[in-house]
């Protein structure tokens, strides 16, 4: 009888049956048993050149089939409509498939070792919805789909075929969907003045998902989502590695993460120039005075400008640490513990980036020169000597004036200089990793050798932006466009954490104009009223202190 079949899987559901999902009984066709023909295709290995350790190159993941889902769809597009999906909790190549008769290509989507017969799989209206369906990764090993035993990658891979009552076996050809990484790092500092001891390697992507369904043309820019914050996975202890206390071996295998290619040369600046989301290796160690570094190194199919990591792929790096690092020449090094602004251009704001990994403090040191450029007698706005801050005066004391947040002593901010001589010195503070947001701080001077304060006058105040928006980060490696008359051809400029802009009009515009190759900041650092107000920045989520 034609709907026989139908008949039998509508009672499955309503008895409980949970090997089998029928989502439309509407579609004519009748079951029919369907052997298939799998094989599987090994990583692919790419240009560059347990889970605890390293994984032989040598030695492919298993191909073992330990669970299988199968969806058939009424066409070859992404509008096909799904007529089954059935679960095989327990798979073997002898096992009979059933299929619906069709009189057209359909197409049959293989999805093996998800180890979940609950997977939203069996929920797919159309075939462009099984794009959107897999699960989140929260360690490396998430690529298995959770067996105890044998290193089960999960996998898929579809094929099209009209299919008829004892037609031959079904030939699909399934790939893995996770990325493998293999990176052997070369700790070759011990040599140095300033020797490093790795504690931890670990993957940091903005991608959590591991998505079931990978075997399409992907979009250049794979997953889609955007402004999801990035994931760390579990660190692997360095000891954990393949190999000897100075050269260690590690095998991670993480979700797939299309983010494009850069204009580039120097792999020292790939990280300024990395798309948000991108996938990088995190190698965290400790120096000779005990503080703590960091390493990133973005990866893709090099370590220059490519950001890709493509499903069933197998990348393989070497990283030959020589040195500490220099964070101000080397974007791979984080700069954790100072940001010191007393070489560089005096200014009234500074930007601070907190350190990114957690327990870590990072100092801020700032010149008091402005101090004196305003009250000196000689060249000053306001010729007050004692306020100048003369050599020989008294000194000063810093103070907080206002924050957006609250500002807790060893909490969430420490004075690590708060007193000083005179202008030609600086002040000092710290701020740990999370910390987000604005504050402005003040100076008072001492009026007499007992350091009796003038604490209701501040000589001097300076505003401070906690945030990951970095433009100096990139803004040397970026060149405005013109057009063949040498006149403006774009006005935003991507940066770390946001963006920098140029203006219309002929100061910028004119291949003379006075702001011609400048920059400007997207924000508004200025006084805007006598009375303190704030604003929120839509960017970061800041507050702003205006006065």
């Amino acid at each position: 009888m034609r709907y026989a079949g139908y008949i039998i899987a509508l009672l499955l559901i309503l008895t409980g049956c949970s090997d089998r999902l029928e989502t439309d009984l509407t579609v004519a066709g009748l079951e029919t048993s369907v052997r298939l023909d799998i094989s599987v295709k090994p990583m692919q290995s790419t240009a560059p050149s347990t889970k605890a350790g390293y994984i032989d190159p040598s030695t492919q993941e298993s191909t073992q089939i330990r669970d299988l889902w199968v969806l058939q769809f009424d066409g070859t597009d992404g509008n096909a409509k799904m007529l089954k999906a059935w679960y095989y909790p327990d798979y073997t190549p002898s096992t009979d498939i059933r299929l619906l008769t069709s009189s057209s290509a359909n197409t049959i989507l293989l999805v093996a070792n998800t180890g979940d017969k609950t997977a939203e799989l069996g929920r797919c209206r159309t075939l462009a919805d099984a794009v959107n369906v897999g699960k989140t990764v929260i360690d490396d090993t998430g690529a298995n789909g959770g067996w105890t035993s044998g290193w089960n990658i999960i996998m898929n891979g579809k094929t099209t075929a009209t299919i008829t009552d004892g037609m031959a076996p079904i030939s699909v050809s399934l790939v893995r969907n996770a990325v493998r990484v293999d990176v052997t790092v070369n700790n070759q500092t011990g040599s140095t003045a300033n020797p490093v001891t790795i504690n931890s390697v670990s993957i940091c992507t903005g991608v959590q998902k591991l998505y079931y369904y990978t075997d399409y043309t992907l979009p250049d820019i794979y997953p889609t989502e955007q402004n999801v914050e990035p994931y760390i996975y579990p660190a692997t202890d360095w000891a954990d590695g393949t190999g000897t206390s100075e050269s260690r071996k590690f095998t991670f295998y993480v979700p797939a993460n299309k983010r494009g290619t850069v204009t580039n040369a120097v792999p020292a600046d790939k990280p300024r120039m990395a798309p948000s989301n991108s996938t990088y290796l995190l190698i965290l160690g400790r120096d000779s005075e005990s503080r703590e570094v960091a390493y990133r190194f973005y990866l893709g199919a090099d370590l220059v400008q490519d950001f890709n990591l493509l499903p069933g792929y197998r990348y393989s790096y070497t990283i030959n640490l020589t040195s500490a690092g220099d964070c101000q020449t080397d974007a791979r090094v984080e700069n954790l513990h100072m940001q010191d602004f007393t070489a560089t251009p005096l200014a009234n704001s500074y930007m601070v980036q907190p350190p990114s990994l957690e327990g870590v403090w990072k100092s801020v040191r700032v010149p008091l020169k402005r101090v004196h450029d305003f009250w000196n007698i000689t060249d000053g706005y306001e010729k007050v000597n004692n306020n100048a801050l003369e050599p020989g005066c008294f000194g000063w004391q810093m103070e907080i004036i206002r924050s957006t947040v609250e500002l807790v002593e060893d909490v969430n901010f420490k004075w690590i200089k708060r007193t000083g001589t005179d202008y030609t010195d600086y002040f000092e503070f710290a701020v740990p990793a999370g910390l987000a947001g604005n504050f402005v701080l003040g100076v008072h001077r001492f009026t007499d050798a007992g350091q009796t304060l003038l604490d209701d006058v501040f000589l001097w105040s300076w505003h401070f932006w906690v945030t990951d928006y970095n433009p100096d980060a990139t803004l040397s490696l970026l060149t405005p466009e013109s057009d063949a008359s040498g006149y403006e051809a774009r006005y935003a400029y991507d940066v770390v954490g946001g963006q920098v802009h140029r203006y219309r009009g002929d100061i910028w515009k004119s291949p003379n104009g006075a702001l011609k190759d400048e920059f400007m900041m997207d924000r508004n650092l200025g006084a805007t009223s006598v009375r303190i107000r704030s604003r929120i920045h839509q960017r970061t989520g800041m507050q702003w202190l205006t006065a």
